[in-house]
This record gives structure tokens, sequence and C-alpha cells, in this order.
């Protein structure tokens, strides 16, 4: 009796996991979203900290765009601890065909600017890929280690996992877990790492690290601001260390009158800028300096002694 028991609870359970494994590869394919949003992260040792981290870039689709007569989405991308978005490249996706293609703006990342196979989701454990790869050192070829689904966001996905030594994967509606246009890796030991991929603002995978690099990211991108000297009597410099350039407003305020003065508008580069204030139309007493960028603002105390 008992040894029947096993015996069907056992066929029961294979039946499960086939019917499971079934159910997951007849899944209908998940298209990248127009409004899907990546963040990634690179490490490498040329950035010289101990974590050997060197910051985050970002992609989002930004609308259509026709190349010859066919319509594609563009991507627009940064720099490395970069805000301001720039057009990278477009891509299409054939959903009955479970692929993506795309033309390369700037040739980058062996993908060339014409219509090119970035990701193909009908692979099988042991194929080669011809990926769009960003590879510094010369990486052994791509070869599919295996092939899974995953459940994100209440959809199943196909994952195919690649062979190389950092575990990067493709996943249909996300793309590369490694550099959007495909795998990146640094001399040694650098790899570029999916930190954050989202769908209209909502955080989808890896959900648990969305909330984090957003929080970093807007600590990293904040200037550095110093004023001296500081009561300024005459001339003062106002000094604000930029990660990115960004359009700029700076203004005072009088805190008796309200009155506000202009002291610059115009385009911060990145790195250390200096800026002249002068006081001398300007009555002794407390001012409220604003910097006014990107729709962020920082605020500083200025005293004006004569």
């Amino acid at each position: 009796m008992k040894a029947n028991y096993k015996n069907a609870l056992l066929i029961t359970v294979i039946l499960c996991a086939f019917w499971l494994k079934e159910i997951r590869a007849q899944h209908a394919y998940v298209p990248i979203p127009d409004n899907a949003e990546w963040i990634y992260g690179r490490t490498d040792f040329q950035c010289g900290n101990p974590l050997n981290f060197c910051g985050y870039y970002r992609y989002k689709i930004g609308g259509d765009t026709i190349i010859g007569t066919i319509t594609y989405k563009k991507v627009l991308g940064t720099g490395l601890n970069d805000y301001n978005y720039t057009y990278q490249a477009a891509i299409r996706q054939d959903i009955s065909e479970r692929r993506v293609y795309v033309v390369n703006s700037n040739y980058s990342a062996g993908c060339s600017n014409v219509d090119t196979l970035l990701y193909d989701f009908n692979v099988n454990q042991g194929d080669t890929l011809n990926l769009c790869e960003d590879i510094i050192g010369g990486l052994p070829m791509t070869i599919v280690e295996s092939v899974d689904s995953v459940l994100i966001a209440g959809l199943w996905r196909k994952k195919i996992n690649l062979n190389q030594s950092y575990s990067p994967s493709l996943i249909e509606g996300i793309g590369s877990t490694s550099g959007f246009f495909g795998t990146w890796s640094g001399w040694i030991g650098g790899i570029d790492f999916l930190a954050c991929y989202s769908n209209g603002g909502n955080p989808v995978y890896p959900d648990t690290l969305c909330q984090l690099v957003n929080i970093n990211s807007d600590e990293l991108i904040k200037p550095e601001v110093s004023i001296y000297p500081n009561p300024v009597s005459n001339i003062g410099l106002i000094s604000i260390n930029m990660t990115y350039s960004a359009q700029c407003t700076i203004n005072i305020y009088d805190f008796k009158t309200c009155n506000i003065k202009n002291v610059f508008f115009g385009r911060l580069h990145s790195g250390n800028n200096l800026i002249e204030l002068s006081s001398a139309h300007l009555n002794a007493g407390l001012y409220i300096l604003r910097i006014l960028y990107d729709d962020k603002e920082i605020s500083k105390i200025i005293e004006i002694i004569h």
C-alpha cells in the first residue's frame, strides 16, 4: 500500500514538473515595452576605488523613428555617471520571430549602422551567438550555456544563460544583463551589470536593487558647492564641482526684501566650475544662494560684509 502511494506520488511530481516545463516553454513572447528604462553599473580596476566601482549609465526608449521604410524605437543613453540622454541607436522587434534588431548610430559594441540582429530568443543550448559585443581584451566566443524560463513581474520569460565567467544572460522583454548592446568586459575582471530595469518608472528586475541604485545615483550626481571667502567683503568665488554637464541658473535672495539677483545663467561643465560673485551692489547682510539645474536645487547661505 505504501509502495503504491509512493509510486503514485512520484508519478504526480514528475507529471507536474513536465507540465510546468511545457507551460514555460509555450509562453507567449514578452516584448520590450515602450516605456522601458535600464540602469547598468560598471566595475573595472581602472576606476581606482577599493570596490573597483565606476558608476552607472542609463538607457531608455525615446519614441518612434523611421529608418528607410521601417519604424523603430529610439534608444537614448547617457555616459557613465551622466544624466544627459542622447540618441544611441534604434531597435525593432519581430514578435512572431522572437527577435530584436538594432541600427546603431555610432558603430559601438560591434553593432553596425544597418539592421543587425541584437537578441535572438530562439537559440538552444550549445548554440554560438554573434552578439553586438563590446569586449576589451578578447573574450572566448559566446556560447549558450543553458536556456530556462523565469517568472518576472507576473510573466514567464525565456532566459538565455551565456558561458562567460560572470554569468551574463539575455531575458525576454528586458535584454542583456551585461550591457544593452550585448556583454561588456574590461581588461582585468571589469564587467557591466544590470542594476535596475524598469517599465514606466516601476521597478521590474532586479527589483531589490532598483531603490538602492536610485538613491546612490542621486547622491552620485549631486554637485559639491563651496563659497570662499564666506563672509564675502568684495569678490567671492562660488565653486561647483559637477559630475556631468548641465544647464544652470544661480540666483541670490535677500532675506529682508526678497529681491532676486541673478549671478549666473549658462551651462556648467563636468568637473570644477568657478563663478565670481561681486558684493558691490549688495547690502550687508545674509543672502540665500540658489543653484538650479535639471529640476534640482541646492541652497547655501552667504553673508555680505562691507
